[in-house]
């Protein structure tokens, strides 16, 4: 038994050997720094570091995936980003050579945080890549912070919209729930601007 343990662990620490011995990794990672770079300029040739369809996963148990497509337009969470100024950043990122992924701590900003009072969010972030380096799922998964935007930041500004206008609230944020789109993003600012400015 003893042997066969040290057998698989021999086996195992010359796969990692070999991953990080290859270039393959680095040429990943380069490849998603490009993309990235094109992703946070909303340059359009992002796309030709993508497959055909890209699966994104807000947490590992979603049971199903949004859908970007190659070509496609902005998705609406891609609208609401552009009304909300939003901009990300990673701290550090690294290869999963056993995925064949680029995982890292990812920060990401906009004006409904700041407007409301809340830190960016951090994510730890999953990038699958196919083997021609193209992204095909992304994965986000919440760590949460001290200030991390949650019902502390949302409840007040709920709770004053349904007496200043129930309509407005109700549609914007039905069952506490976002629905993301440019003229949505654009109702929430002013929404926003109102309940700073009431007395």
């Amino acid at each position: 038994m003893t042997r066969y343990l040290v057998l698989i662990i021999i086996i195992t620490s010359g796969l990692v050997f070999q991953c990080r011995k290859s270039n393959k990794g680095e040429l990943s990672i380069l490849k998603f720094k490009e993309y990235y770079e094109l992703v946070k300029q909303k340059d359009s040739n992002k796309w030709n570091y993508t497959s055909d369809t890209v699966n994104i996963w807000f947490e590992k148990d979603d049971q199903q995936p949004s859908k970007s497509y190659k070509g496609k337009g902005v998705s609406k969470w891609g609208e609401w980003d552009v009304v909300m100024n939003s901009n990300s950043y990673y701290d550090s990122i690294w290869y999963n050579c056993e995925t064949h992924a680029i995982q890292g701590y990812f920060f990401g900003d906009n004006d409904f945080y700041r407007m409301i009072g809340a830190s960016p969010n951090k994510t730890l972030r999953t990038y699958s890549m196919n083997e021609s380096n193209q992204v095909t799922d992304i994965l986000y998964e919440r760590i949460e912070t001290d200030n991390s935007i949650s019902d502390k930041h949302l409840d007040p500004i709920y709770e004053w919209a349904l007496k200043y206008d129930s309509m407005e609230i109700t549609e914007l944020y039905p069952n506490k729930e976002f629905i993301p789109s440019t003229e949505n993003a654009l109702r929430w600012k002013e929404l926003l601007t109102k309940y700073k400015n009431h007395d």
